[in-house]
């Protein structure tokens, strides 16, 4: 029997030496079971017991061991001492790491806030619940969802130029202008397109700064993971007063980190402990996110789930011009041309499947009408001169209702013939509705636009080209500062 079996025998931990080749262990009595009553001491090549509860005599001691003093095994004492010394140094590095992990622990729950319903309720509530209304709640995160090319750095810039104005996001949704600034951190366009955006779009401000960081994810993706890194970085926003960040897009963010998209485990940490505790330490108020749409399901981001559980408000951005998914066949003509598709859900936001007007040349995105799908857009584009007819008569009737069918026949200044076509097409399309749900026989028939029919026919009218084509967009302008990392 070795030494070190004997420790382990009575339970006996390892204490630091008090001379240059002593070795010593304290625990628990084979004989007696005085708890931490028993020494066991190696010199000189000599192996030593005892307990100061029973006082018994060492061979006796050896014989509730189970061994002798001629059995004794005893290694060299320069070894017993290396080793035991390592032993120690190793276990004061665990019990440091246990320790250190329990006070961080305490730490977070020290400041998790304790708060009665009535006393939340009784707290002010914020002057403004949306940075952009009816899409992005303040304080919230955002991922935008986008089909390969369908424009989502695009519609990040649009959206960069409306909140640093205060002026319509996509002309339709109020914002909210922050106090602070905004932060881009671009990690895929190179530093003469993204010079060449933002001068197209009209982002001319020393209240955006633009954080170029393609090749460099790597960096930018350690930082964030990294505790003391991710502080030194949050320094950097407080110090600048980043109110708003904008990160673009997110796969070349995980890839920079060896990040498996599709794991859960993975891109939850850098979502939850990577970019949300960066917003956190760094007093940032809204995050948005953009990342691409998976390849064959143009609504749902491509990878792990949690992408799609992480933000408070998730929009997504298509592209429809009868091609396949693949970048490879969206060709840039055919990219400009097609119709681009917009909605967005969440916590207190709701806005259906909208069609986009764009110019290629200023780079504006905007909406005619909320709720103009793809299935509305189309039927706008292919209407009948007839059906226009019909439409217009009743939208400049008062309250967008007329009384008999001849009546309405007359005011679109259609014949008999000509009418009932066109008429059943709208009222199929759900943009015109029989009064009461079907005509009764000996009483004027009442035909009314229906809400989808009028808002669709105000975008139509407010429409300066063909809903979902290029539209003429008047460019505006508002110096942008360059942070090198």
């Amino acid at each position: 029997m070795k030494l070190f079996d004997i420790a382990l025998v009575t339970n006996s931990v390892p204490r630091e030496a008090t001379a240059p080749i002593v070795v010593s262990w304290q625990g628990d009595c084979p004989d007696c079971n005085g708890k931490n009553s028993f020494f066991l001491s190696q010199a000189h090549q000599i192996i030593t017991v005892s307990c100061v509860d029973c006082g018994i005599a060492e061979s006796e001691l050896l014989k509730a061991l189970g061994t002798t003093e001629e059995e004794l095994e005893v290694l060299p004492d320069e070894l017993e001492v290396k080793s035991q010394r390592q032993l120690i140094a190793d276990l004061s590095r665990k019990e440091a790491k246990s320790r250190s992990v329990r006070m961080e622990a305490v730490q977070e729950v020290n400041q998790i806030e304790w708060v009665s319903a009535k006393e939340l309720l009784a707290e002010q509530q914020p002057e403004i619940a949306f940075r952009v209304e009816g899409l992005w709640p303040v304080g919230g995160n955002v991922l935008l969802s986008a089909q390969a090319k369908a424009g989502k750095s695009t519609m990040a810039m649009n959206l960069t130029k409306s909140l640093i104005e205060g002026s319509p996001f996509l002309g339709t949704f109020k914002t909210e202008k922050p106090h602070g600034k905004i932060a881009i951190a671009d990690l895929e366009l190179s530093r003469t397109n993204l010079q060449s955006w933002l001068s197209t779009i009209g982002v001319d401000t020393e209240d955006v700064l633009v954080i170029p960081m393609r090749g460099k994810a790597s960096g930018f993706a350690t930082a964030l993971l990294d505790k003391q890194a991710r502080g030194e970085l949050a320094a950097r926003f407080r110090e600048e007063n980043v109110e708003v960040l904008i990160i673009d897009p997110l796969s070349v963010l995980l890839n920079g980190a060896g990040i498996d998209e599709n794991s859960n485990t993975d891109v939850g940490g850098m979502l939850r402990n990577g970019i949300s505790a960066l917003r956190e330490e760094a007093g940032i108020s809204d995050v948005l996110v953009v990342h691409h749409a998976g390849h064959g399901a143009k609504s749902r981001s491509r990878g792990a789930s949690v992408i799609m559980d992480w933000p408070d408000a998730l929009w997504t951005l298509t592209v429809d011009n009868n091609t396949s998914e693949d970048e490879a066949d969206l060709t840039e003509g055919a990219v400009e041309t097609a119709s681009r598709y917009f909605k967005a859900t969440g916590r207190d936001v709701e806005v259906p499947e909208t069609v986009l007007s764009f110019n290629a040349e200023t780079k504006q995105l905007g909406i005619t009408a909320i709720g103009m799908n793809r299935q509305k857009a189309a039927f706008f584009k292919k209407i009948s001169n007839q059906e226009n007819a019909i439409l217009s008569a009743l939208y400049d009737a008062e309250n967008h209702r007329i009384e008999g069918q001849n009546t309405l026949r007359d005011l679109a200044g259609l014949s008999g013939k000509s009418a009932k076509k066109p008429l059943d097409n709208l009222i199929n399309s759900g943009m015109v509705e029989i009064e009461g749900g079907v005509a009764v026989r000996g009483r004027l028939t009442v035909f009314q636009l229906t809400d989808t029919g009028l808002r669709c026919r105000e975008g139509y009218e407010s429409d300066p080209g063909e809903i979902g084509n290029s539209v003429a967009v008047r460019p505006l302008t508002t110096t942008v500062k360059v942070m090198d990392q």
